[in-house]
């Protein structure tokens, strides 16, 4: 979006065109051919009778039924891409008019909708970027929240704001032009950063001189920005195997993680059948003769092995482990199955919250994607050991790192040792 008028302490105003068709090309054509290609034999069938089957249903009952079923779900997929790709076209906070108002479009500009808060009635406004796609400005998110009703958030980008400081100036801009006087940085980590507007934040918003211009990187808000701050650890937030049964930093902080019977059952059942299968086909070899006999052993024994050892991998992550810190001891100690490491205190180097992204190539009916999740470990001079780590989430870095950086960074602190944020990779 570009900003197009900027009376500091007055008006902001932002504006964008609706996509054009060739943004929006490759969606287009794919709906177009499941709309149309089920026309085609409908066509030829013009130049036909009707011709009963088996059962007696006529052809055209039956692409009578079928089209009905078939654009119903069409139907629903193509207002879903319709709204989804509905964007942001015009902000603006008006100070003199008294309202803040968002404008979207949809594609061919159908779905239009306009969005008006009132300026008195609004109780906080939240701006926020997460670095989740690659480019070169940063993706932005903002929230408002009235006195009374649900909380609204658009997505968008500003042309030439690519920085952080260039993003707390924006914030500022709007609270200005709101006429909102109190700001608060509630969150400034590697991967994140997020300021609150509103009437209950505590730190003053500063006098802004003149426009904008973030294409040549000028901000007029003259503010110190925060070197790190992260919000306390939340254990509702924190999805994970592990469970945190007690976190009492500079007490005791406790983790179990119990044996996942239930994964391990499922997982089992559905691979030990592949690894028969092996061992048969193995086995048919060895009761044939000929040059190839001994092919099909090596085979089927290498499947086989290859599913034990994907089963035995499994298998060891899911049994028990529990980590605990005790400052009474002063001692960090990691429970498993067959072994226990305790960590002192004075070996410790660091704490570290590492990023962990795996892709998985998919299936014949399936497209490859990523998941995500979060390890927290305890660097000592002698080794490293995993305290604990979030579960799986498929194409959301966010959610595991927002749950787990802050254990990470609150343990850290009451260790009074370094933390370290290691990005996904």
């Amino acid at each position: 979006m570009k900003v197009i008028r900027d009376v500091p302490g007055h008006e902001l105003d932002l504006q964008e065109p609706p996509r054009s068709l060739s943004q929006l090309g490759c969606g287009i054509l794919f709906l177009l051919l499941f709309w149309i290609v089920p026309l085609i034999p409908l066509v030829l069938m013009l130049t036909g009778g009707q011709v009963k089957n088996s059962s007696g249903i006529s052809t055209w009952a039956f692409m009578a039924i079928f089209s009905t079923v078939w654009y119903g779900i069409v139907g629903l997929l193509t207002l879903a891409f319709f709204y989804g790709s509905r964007v942001v076209t015009r902000f603006t906070v008006d100070r003199n008019g008294g309202h803040l108002a968002i404008h979207e479009v949809g594609p061919f500009g159908l779905l239009a909708r306009a969005r008006s808060f009132p300026l008195a009635g609004i109780a906080r406004i939240t701006v926020g970027t997460s670095r989740r796609r690659p480019g070169p400005l940063l993706p932005l998110q903002l929230s408002v929240r009235g006195r009374s009703g649900p909380e609204e958030s658009i997505k968008f980008d500003v042309e030439g704001l690519d920085r952080r400081e260039e993003l707390l100036d924006f914030a500022l801009r709007i609270a200005a032009a709101a006429g909102i006087c109190g700001y608060m940085v509630t969150r400034s980590d590697p991967r994140e950063f997020e300021i609150a507007i509103g009437p209950d934040q505590t730190t003053p918003v500063p006098p802004i001189e003149r426009p904008a211009n973030y294409l040549q990187d000028i901000v007029s808000a003259k503010v110190e920005m925060p070197k790190e701050v992260v919000p306390e650890f939340d254990p509702a937030l924190f999805k994970s195997d592990f469970r945190v049964e007690v976190w009492e930093p500079g007490s005791e902080v406790r983790l179990f993680k119990p044996f996942q019977g239930a994964v391990l059952g499922c997982c089992s059942a559905f691979m030990l059948p592949f690894a028969a299968g092996g061992g048969y086909a193995a086995w048919q070899s060895l009761q044939t003769s000929g040059p190839g006999e001994w092919v099909g052993v090596v085979f089927g024994l290498a499947w086989m092995i290859f599913v034990l050892a994907a089963l035995v991998g499994l298998g060891l992550g899911c049994l028990p482990q529990l980590s605990v810190v005790e400052w009474t001891t002063r001692r960090i100690t990691i429970v498993r199955t067959r072994s226990t490491r305790e960590i002192a205190f004075a070996d410790l180097t660091g704490i570290e919250t590492r990023g962990v992204r795996t892709y998985h190539s998919g299936g014949k009916n399936s497209s490859s994607y990523h998941t995500y999740k979060i390890q927290t470990w305890a660097h000592a001079r002698d080794g490293s050991e995993m305290l604990a780590e979030t579960k799986d989430e498929r194409e959301d870095p966010s959610t595991p790192y927002r749950g787990a950086l802050p254990l990470g960074v609150d343990l850290a602190k009451a260790l009074g040792v370094p933390h370290r944020y290691t990005d996904y990779k």
